[in-house]
């Protein structure tokens, strides 16, 4: 089930998310934007362990409104 694979475990927290956009551009009713996270969460053994990565997102326009249409995101080894 989609809820149960982005949901966290019991003891774990997301201790800090951070989103650098490079460049976003809109083009008519679809858009996109791309750049680089980062973040640390803590593990139910209370270990910290940073992440960071890519992302791009495709968005489209409906009803007036941004919906994400497609989120690509891979993470960057950090060594």
């Amino acid at each position: 089930e989609l809820k149960t694979y982005w949901s966290l475990p019991d003891g774990v927290k997301i201790l800090h998310h951070k989103v650098t956009p490079q460049d976003i551009i809109i083009e008519n009713d679809i858009a996109y934007d791309y750049g680089y996270y980062e973040g640390k969460t803590l593990t139910k053994d209370k270990r910290e362990v940073s992440w960071q990565g890519k992302y791009v997102i495709i968005w489209k326009k409906i009803d007036n409104e941004w919906k994400i249409f497609l989120d690509i995101w891979n993470n960057v080894s950090s060594e």
